[in-house]
């Protein structure tokens, strides 16, 4: 992906309202307790670095997702 393509941060209001959108429901905590969570949390680099771990799908319906996680 090159710079131009990257992907616009959300602030975490928004990244609630995403992941509502795919279908996260809030039963294990509200969505206030997410959207401070997200406000002091970062598990960016430790999710980044599991990733390594697993290869992508190159073709297909697929393409680019994580195979067998």
């Amino acid at each position: 992906m090159g710079i131009k393509e990257l992907k616009p941060k959300l602030t975490s209001e928004e990244q609630i309202k995403h992941l509502k959108e795919k279908g996260i429901k809030f039963s294990i905590c509200t969505e206030e307790e997410a959207k401070d969570y997200l406000d002091y949390n970062n598990n960016y680099f430790k999710v980044s670095s599991f990733r390594k771990n697993y290869s992508k799908i190159p073709y297909g319906e697929n393409a680019c997702k994580f195979r067998l996680i």
